[in-house]
């Protein structure tokens, strides 16, 4: 049976520029100075990560944060 990892990014937006600001739940030191996140998509899917689903989480009054920038990628990969 074929077994996963699974790497979970956050996306955030500032300046027109959306840039990877989380890895598995740590922030990315000085991640406003990163690349575009495609950029890192790139890196990723050359290591053998397949994007899986992405979403961005609603305000209590359900509006979408995304419009403020802020998603949150799920991406997987076979076990070696």
């Amino acid at each position: 049976m074929q077994k996963w990892e699974y790497k979970d990014l956050d996306i955030s937006s500032e300046n027109g520029k959306s840039i990877v600001s989380g890895v598995d739940g740590s922030e990315v030191n000085n991640w406003r100075k990163g690349p575009h996140f495609t950029a890192t998509l790139d890196q990723l899917g050359a290591e053998g990560w397949e994007l899986v689903t992405s979403w961005s989480p609603l305000t209590s009054a359900g509006m979408s944060v995304g419009i403020c920038g802020v998603w949150h990628l799920i991406l997987k990969r076979p076990k070696a």
